[in-house]
């Protein structure tokens, strides 16, 4: 769309009176952005984003429906919120948009200078418009109209063309002159995160906290979340303030803004900085969620699936995991990846959860990465790719995932997909054991016993087959009750032994329950019993035991 030359050409007269500070002059700024908007008001040039456009008369329009959505925003701010928080100040008009609206302005002192009038409105009426009339907004900056430079500096920084490093340094200074001049504390807000992020200006995180405690104490809840930031991780402190942190958290979460809802919910949920409360911390999860943030919608949809803090529903959780990996949440996209796999709260579709470990692995998830290697190993839901799958598993691995750490062990132990390397793979089943996991505490102890990898160590070997014995593992239980029958790494003790084979029998493995039968035939650490023994003799022997078979037949003579 092309706007005439003719608006532009009386736009800005005398532009800073005297009087002000020479450190923040502030007339060439203006005089420079001002020919930037005549190019692009008059060559019809696209704007920046797809959620603005320029319309005959010098009308800028930005539709709020399509603005960038909070989890795009690098520093986690809502744009949304942002722009009404310069609605609020009168600097833009806003109108209600139809396929058969006229370009109305509203008047935004309408509105009090609180975001959630500003939401409840703009929900109940429907799709709304910020409108800038670029004509108006120069003449009031030529009358040093505060607001409106504050608003050019909004749209310079986030909207109508694409800043250069000068155009920057420009919005910048003048949101400083704002928040300097007239104590505004949307500008104070704005120059902060120039400062934080060293955009336009020196990078300054101490001065950007400075910045964001004067917003923050007139009530901008954006500012109150971004101190809370600062205090949290101890911007300008000897120490973080998680007490204080938690505080601007709360009174930015009452007055809506979804970041620092889903925050201090986390504060609720972990007990920082406030008194641990789980269903309150839901219940501030789910307020963010609603507003659409994808952080929260993961949190509150894993608080669902657990029955964390709220009664347990997975076809509600379901729900708002696949909203958070619509918007590109890693942590999401694997979760709802595994309920489609599981068939967890949603229709099981094998095929469709790949999809989604493959989404999650993109962007570096390590679980994401693990479970998409298992599916590529053995062809599940996807052509099967051995080296594809070590790959993953690798990726998976190095990030610290102990479940990946097991599964990139057993391909260096099996040289699958691997040139073989056992020294390795035992490396890579200690880290993985030492964080849990069940699998691996039992391969690294069959490492450690047999002194294959590492150096050989029994006593080691049987700590390490009791830690995963203790978490179910049945090749571990039988491992360990041997170890505890023979006195290998420590006392002998019939009795223990015969308590963990048993465990292992029952769950199926063929060699327990051979042994756990000849206890009992023999009355070793339990009560003589020759049926029970051929009980468990003719199960393993079903399994094709030979040393089973071998007793069944010394039974039966």
């Amino acid at each position: 769309m092309r706007c005439t030359v003719a608006f532009c050409c009386a736009m800005l007269p005398c532009i800073i009176c005297a009087s002000e500070p020479a450190a923040l002059d502030i007339t060439p700024d203006i005089k420079r952005l001002k020919s930037r908007f005549v190019d692009v008001l008059n060559t019809s040039a696209r704007p920046r984003h797809p959620w603005m456009t320029i319309r005959r008369g010098g009308y800028i329009a930005v539709d709020l429906q399509k603005f960038a959505p909070i989890s795009r925003q690098p520093d986690r701010t809502s744009p949304i919120m942002d722009l009404s928080m310069h609605m609020t100040h009168g600097t833009l008009a806003m109108e209600y948009s139809d396929e058969h609206s006229s370009w109305n302005i509203i008047p935004t002192k309408f509105f009090k200078q609180n975001l959630t009038d500003f939401a409840s409105y703009s929900a109940h009426y429907g799709k709304w418009k910020v409108v800038i009339n670029a004509i108006k907004l120069f003449s009031r900056i030529a009358h040093n109209d505060l607001h409106a430079i504050n608003a050019l500096a909004f749209l310079v920084k986030n909207g109508v063309f694409l800043p250069s490093r000068e155009d920057r340094i420009s919005a910048a200074r003048l949101f400083h002159y704002v928040a300097e001049l007239g104590n505004d504390p949307c500008a104070q807000y704005n120059y902060g995160l120039c400062l934080e992020a060293g955009n336009g200006v020196e990078q300054d995180r101490e001065e950007a906290a400075k910045y964001y405690e004067r917003s923050a104490e007139q009530g901008c809840a954006l500012a109150q979340f971004r101190y809370g930031v600062c205090l949290r991780i101890g911007v300008g402190l000897s120490q973080p303030d998680l007490v204080g942190a938690a505080q601007y958290d709360k009174s930015s979460a009452e007055q809506g803004n979804p970041l620092a809802q889903c925050d201090y919910g986390r504060c609720l949920d972990e007990g920082t900085g406030v008194a641990q409360d789980v269903k309150e911390a839901v219940r501030y999860y789910k307020l963010s969620a609603d507003q659409g943030y994808d952080i929260a919608q993961f949190n509150y949809g894993e608080c669902l699936i657990q029955g964390f803090g709220i009664e347990q529903n997975e076809v509600e959780a379901v729900k708002y995991l696949e909203l958070s990996a619509a918007k590109g949440n890693a942590k999401a996209q694997f979760r709802y990846g595994e309920c489609l796999e599981l068939g967890r709260g949603v229709a099981q579709n094998i095929a469709k959860a790949v999809e989604y470990y493959k989404l999650s692995a993109a962007k570096g998830n390590a679980n994401g990465q693990c479970r998409y290697g298992v599916c590529l190993e053995f062809g599940r839901g996807v052509a099967q790719n051995i080296a594809k799958a070590v790959k993953y598993y690798k990726l998976s691995a190095d990030q610290g995932n102990a479940n990946g750490q097991c599964r990139y062990g057993e391909c260096l132990y099996e040289g699958i997909g691997v040139e073989q390397n056992i020294a390795k793979a035992a490396e890579y089943f200690r880290r993985s054991a030492d964080q849990g996991d069940a699998d691996a505490q039992f391969r690294y102890g069959v490492c450690l016993y047999e002194g294959v990898g590492v150096k050989q160590d029994a006593k080691k070997a049987a700590e390490y087959f009791k830690l995963s014995a203790d978490q179910g593992d049945a090749y571990a239980q039988f491992r360990y009750g041997v170890c505890l029958y023979e006195g290998i790494g420590g006392a002998r003790n019939e009795e223990k032994a015969a308590e963990y084979l048993k465990l292992s029998a029952d769950q199926g493995n063929a060699d327990a329950q051979c042994s756990y039968g000849f206890c009992l035939e023999n009355g070793l650490g339990v009560a003589k019993d020759k049926a029970k023994a051929r009980e468990y003799y003719e199960r393993s022997a079903a399994q094709g035991n030979d040393g089973a078979q071998s007793r069944l037949t010394y039974l039966d003579k």
